[in-house]
């Protein structure tokens, strides 16, 4: 209990968006970890609350739960280091600015892959697969 407050607190702007936002959606399992079920498509980490849709693969909860690790060793720098550059790249590529980029180029994705245990073999392979994507685009 003493542990699950002191990394609320050190957490603490992140986490309490997050419990905020929380309220509104079901908690659930997947993949063994808790999750918050919302219906966005996309997925978001706030310290210890992941938001992802109900469709959501192993990939996409693993990788968010590498973004609440970066939250866990960051704590408050994590929204200026982290949540904002990743919330700014996500949204660039939504409406179509870098698309020749892997999304998961970017250090935020990296560093999260990186932690949720996706070696560089995957990295490289989603890249192979997103730039034969870009191509056939171009094409």
């Amino acid at each position: 209990m003493i542990k699950t407050i002191l990394i609320f607190i050190w957490t603490l702007p992140q986490s309490l968006i997050g419990w905020i936002i929380s309220i509104f959606f079901e908690k659930s399992r997947a993949y063994g970890r808790v999750v918050y079920y919302w219906n966005l498509s996309g997925a978001l980490s706030l310290g210890l609350f992941v938001f992802v849709p109900k469709d959501a693969s192993k990939f996409t909860v693993s990788h968010e739960y590498g973004h609440s690790r970066q939250s866990l060793c960051l704590g408050w720098l994590y929204l200026i280091v982290i949540g904002l550059p990743s919330f700014l790249w996500a949204s660039l590529q939504t409406i179509g600015l870098f698309r020749n980029v892997c999304y998961y180029d970017f250090y935020t994705e990296r560093w999260a892959n990186k932690i949720a245990g996706y070696t560089c073999y995957l990295d490289r392979a989603l890249r192979k697969i997103f730039y034969s994507k870009v191509k056939e685009k171009n094409e």
